[in-house]
This record gives C-alpha cells, sequence and structure tokens, in this order.
C-alpha cells in the first residue's frame, strides 16, 4: 500500500507540474493552426476581390498570402503530430484512469485526515478534467466507455466540494468554482449532475446559494445562469455565436485584480431540476430576500462601473486600449447577468418582487424588492434611451461586442415573466412604476418597442428565432396594460384631493407620510423607510437608532394592530 500510495502522489505531481501545461501548450497550437487556415482563406478572398488596377495592394496581398501559406503548412504538420503522439487515445485513457484514481482517493478520505491530504490532489484532478474537456476531442470524449461512470464521479466531486469549508485554500476554492463553472456548460454534464440523488442535488445547490456573498460571485453567477439560460426572453443566441472559445477578463479574489478565464460557448442547457431547487430555495424563511438584495447591490456596483467605463469611451473615442476594452466588456457581461437573475427570480418567485398589498402579513422585503426593481428599471430606461433605436445596440462602433441590446431584453423579460407568473400582481408593479420619480412613459414605450423590433430583425424565419412569436404577442399586451394604468391613474388623481407640502414624504417627495419612527418621532413614507432600514437601523435624519415604526393613522380612521419593530 506505501509503494502504491507513493506512485500516486509522485504521479499527480508528475501531472500537476509539467502534463497539464505541455496539454495546453499544444492545444493553443492546434488552435493557432486553426486562425492560421481561417487567416489565409480571408485573403484569399481579398486577393478574389481585389481591382485588376491596385498593383501595390495586390502585391502586398500576396505577400501576407505566402507568408499564411507557409505558417499554416508548419503549423498543420505539428498540429498532425500532436494529435497521434500527445492528444491520441491512449493519453486519453492514461489521463482518465489516473483522475478516476485521484477521485477514488479524495472521496475516501475520512474525517480530519483531509487536511492533510496534498493540496496539489485537487488541482490535478481539476486539470485533468478540463484538459479532457478542453484539450481532446469532445465526441471522443463523450464515446469513450467509461464517459458516464467519469462524469457521474465527477458531478459527485463537484457537488461535496464545492464552495466547502473543509477547503482552506482561497486558491483551490477558486479553482474548483472555475472548473465547476465549465462542467455545467455542457449538456452531458449537466445531466450527470442532474442524476445525482436530490440530497447530492439539493446540496450543491444550497452551496452555491448560501455561499454567494463570501466566495468570488462572477464564477457562481456563470455558474448559476446557465441553469437558466434559453429560458428567458431573448435569452439565446444564432448557431454560430456557438462552438467557440475566448478568453474574458474577470474579477480577480482579491479586490483590485482581475484574471481571464477561457470560455467554450455551447448551446443553452436550462436545467429545469435546478430552477425548482433554486426556487425552493428562494422561498425558505429569508432566503429569497438576502439573496435578491445581495444580486441588487452587486448589480448596482457592475452597472456603475459599465456606465463610468462608457462614458470614459465616449469622452476619449480615439485614445483607448484594450485593456479598457475588456474591461468595459467585463462589467457590461456581469450587468447583464445579474439582470437575468432577476429574471430568473421574477419567473421562479415573482411573490418576492412584488408586495401584495392583500396579503394576510406585511412583507416589507418585497416591498424593498418592488421599489429597487423600479428604481433599476427607470435607471436603465433613462440612461439607455438615446441607443434604443439604433440598428445594431452598440455602445461605440470600435466596441461592436457589447450589445445593449442583451441589457434590454434582460430587463423586458424581468417585466414580461412578471406579467406571465403574477398576473394578478401586475396592476401594483405598473402603478409603482408609473407614479415612481424619473419614469417617462415615451421612453419606456420606445424602450420596450425597440427592444422587440431590434429582436425580430435578428430571427431568420424557422432556422433562428431571437424573438418568439408569443413573446411579441405579450410585449404587445403589456404596452397595452400600462396605458390603461396610466389612465386609472389620471382619474384617481383628478378625483382625490391635492396633497399640502407638510404631508409629502420629506424623503422621496412623491407620496404621503405614512410612517412615524420610535423614539425620534420624525415621518416619512412606509415605502422609503423599509427600503431604508433594509440596510440602516437608524434614523434617515437624526441617525437615532430605530426601535420601532408604526402607521400614522388619518383622522376618523381605526388604528392598525401591524406595526414592525427593527
Amino acid at each position: 500500500p506505501d509503494d502504491m500510495s507513493h506512485l500516486l502522489y509522485h504521479t499527480a505531481l508528475l501531472f500537476h507540474l509539467g502534463v497539464y501545461r505541455r496539454l495546453l501548450s499544444a492545444d493553443l497550437f492546434c488552435r493557432e493552426m486553426v486562425d492560421h487556415a481561417a487567416n489565409l482563406t480571408a485573403v484569399r478572398e481579398k486577393i478574389a476581390r481585389c481591382p485588376p488596377g491596385e498593383t501595390e495592394v495586390m502585391e502586398d496581398l500576396r505577400q501576407c498570402e505566402a507568408v499564411l501559406e507557409k505558417d499554416t503548412i508548419t503549423t498543420s504538420r505539428m498540429t498532425a503530430w500532436i494529435k497521434t503522439v500527445i492528444l491520441s487515445e491512449a493519453r486519453m485513457n492514461d489521463i482518465i484512469w489516473m483522475l478516476r484514481m485521484l477521485l477514488h482517493t479524495v472521496e475516501n478520505v475520512e474525517g480530519g485526515a483531509f487536511v492533510f491530504m496534498p493540496e496539489f490532489y485537487m488541482i490535478a484532478i481539476l486539470n485533468m478534467y478540463r484538459a479532457l474537456q478542453e484539450c481532446f476531442p469532445s465526441k471522443a470524449l463523450m464515446k469513450h466507455r467509461q464517459a458516464p461512470v467519469l462524469f457521474r464521479e465527477l458531478a459527485q466531486f463537484f457537488s461535496r466540494h464545492i464552495c466547502s469549508e473543509d477547503i482552506k485554500s482561497i486558491d483551490v476554492k477558486d479553482h474548483i468554482l472555475q472548473s465547476s463553472v465549465i462542467f455545467v456548460n455542457y449538456r452531458h454534464t449537466l445531466q450527470a449532475l442532474e442524476r445525482l440523488p436530490d440530497a447530492a442535488c439539493n446540496h450543491f445547490m444550497s452551496s452555491i446559494v448560501s455561499q454567494y456573498s463570501k466566495s468570488n460571485y462572477v464564477h457562481l453567477s456563470r455558474m448559476l445562469i446557465r441553469f437558466w439560460k434559453g429560458h428567458g426572453f431573448a435569452y439565446r443566441d444564432p448557431p454560430e455565436y456557438y462552438g467557440k472559445r475566448h478568453e474574458v477578463l474577470l474579477p480577480g479574489v482579491l479586490a483590485g485584480t482581475a484574471c481571464y478565464m477561457s470560455v467554450y460557448e455551447v448551446q443553452p442547457n436550462p436545467s429545469v431540476k435546478y430552477q425548482n431547487l433554486f426556487s425552493s430555495f428562494l422561498l425558505q424563511g429569508q432566503n429569497g430576500a438576502k439573496f435578491t438584495n445581495i444580486v441588487f447591490n452587486q448589480l448596482n456596483s457592475c452597472l456603475t462601473e459599465f456606465m463610468n467605463s462608457r462614458l470614459e469611451i465616449r469622452k476619449n473615442p480615439s485614445n483607448y486600449n484594450t485593456l479598457v476594452e475588456r474591461s468595459c466588456q467585463m462589467w457590461y457581461d456581469l450587468t447583464t447577468i445579474l439582470v437575468r437573475f432577476l429574471e430568473m427570480i421574477a419567473a421562479l418567485a415573482p411573490q418576492i418582487m412584488i408586495a401584495n398589498p392583500d396579503a394576510m402579513v406585511y412583507d416589507a422585503t418585497s416591498e424593498i424588492n418592488m421599489e429597487r426593481l423600479v428604481q433599476l428599471v427607470i435607471q436603465i430606461m433613462n440612461r439607455n434611451k438615446l441607443l434604443v433605436m439604433t440598428e445594431d445596440h452598440i455602445i461605440h462602433q470600435k466596441f461592436s461586442s457589447i450589445d445593449v441590446l442583451k441589457l434590454n431584453a434582460g430587463i423586458t423579460g424581468i417585466i414580461i415573466h412578471l406579467n406571465r407568473n403574477a398576473p394578478h400582481l401586475m396592476d401594483i408593479f405598473m402603478r409603482k412604476l408609473i407614479t415612481e420619480q424619473g419614469f417617462n412613459m415615451a421612453v419606456f414605450q420606445k424602450y420596450i418597442t425597440a427592444t422587440k423590433e431590434v429582436g425580430m430583425r435578428r430571427n431568420r424565419g424557422t432556422e433562428f428565432q431571437f424573438v418568439q412569436p408569443e413573446e411579441v404577442e405579450e410585449i404587445e399586451g403589456i404596452l397595452t396594460m400600462v396605458q390603461a394604468v396610466q389612465r386609472s391613474l389620471e382619474v384617481e388623481s383628478r378625483a382625490s384631493a391635492a396633497i399640502s407640502e407638510d404631508d409629502l414624504c420629506p424623503i422621496c417627495y412623491s407620496r404621503s407620510v405614512s410612517a412615524e419612527f420610535v423614539p425620534c418621532r420624525h415621518r416619512s413614507c412606509k415605502a422609503c423607510i423599509t427600503l431604508h432600514l433594509y440596510n440602516c437601523k437608524n434614523c434617515f435624519f437624526c441617525k437615532t437608532g430605530i426601535q420601532e415604526v408604526v402607521d400614522i393613522v388619518p383622522e376618523g380612521e381605526a388604528v392598525p394592530e401591524d406595526t414592525f419593530s427593527t
């Protein structure tokens, strides 16, 4: 046994120190060959289109063709050797055997002995999986005779160790998160996660969501959103978008740092099972309120960073670099992912997003979430009102990868799913939206209409539909609804007595005062104080600690029994 453990130790160490890097280098070399071939094809197309009189241009193109042709032949020969010797079936068999041995070793470490296991065992497991998934042909891996067992064992590994408190190393935890994002990215590995016992699936989901504010939320966000992508409004891309690998910039583990991650885009694989688990988690106690509050906070931060980057680009359109472009793209991608989170919550647990005044118990958290959602919708619509009518929805001609339609579609998707899953509460939401300061009906209608029209222009008949016909009908219904609600509010406004300035909330100046703070006796509307108290327990005006908030009762009405303390 000692000899076998030593053999395992040194074999894993060898892979950890050298083999994985060699595999990545080989895979990178193969991708360079593909790039050379694509560039050569592009140059030959330019030669075919070059006018006969452009002799200098033709000469440059011929020289470029000769260089690319030589590079393509050289890299092709090397690629053939690499695929025969390095990325061969025999090497795949060796890595699968080694990976299963390490998985068996790690999963059988008992109790406190886990902390004495070499740290690089975990790293080697993750690197072996990523090498199999990213370097070797995916079809060969899926057809391998041990693939079903291997995927099941890997699914068990990720469900047990993701966000595990037993793992102390920040680097190892971050490595597990990155590999988990890749694992849920593919249909066959996601299906392995779905086939786990219910207890393991519950543990996997609860570990992700409960650690959302403590771990690297970027990786957790990318993982969770894979369970939803494909079910959201216009949350799909044309076929040519998939099957490509690209590097994305992500915020690092430490504040102020950043890192690159290789992302291979595949067809959306929404998981109804994990959506239901996510919904169950949100509806347990205060889980939904806490998680939604975290998402709103992170969304505000990412949106601010993106808007600042966009402003910097617009001020100096000719003076920018690749880092500025990637940074702007990074914050935009995170913003759209977090907006899609809210869309997923609106679809799976809409009661978390809209406060129901007819409920038996007053839910302050739903009131806060609705307030923040309304402010978010107005903020994004007003900031993008100059962009929504453009043909391609890009912020700058040199930044075509930043497609504003993705953000607009996410906001539209939230409204669509609230209407689809909680139609009895939509009147409440629309009234709140229309009466909020900053709301502009013309901007709202142009925003929703332009999102629909630009999305429809990207449709390709039955081959690819960015916006589905039923979604178009839903948008038309929402536009009709918001007009009806506005007319109703105008009638109510004319019929109601004017409110004096002294009776207006001194925080928002849009609603009448309806709550008094104890003991300082300052006043505001109930919506403003509930939103304030969610993040701060001191009075908005005098900073005195608030012990209780009581309703202000108009003369002649009965005193309600519901008050809430902090």
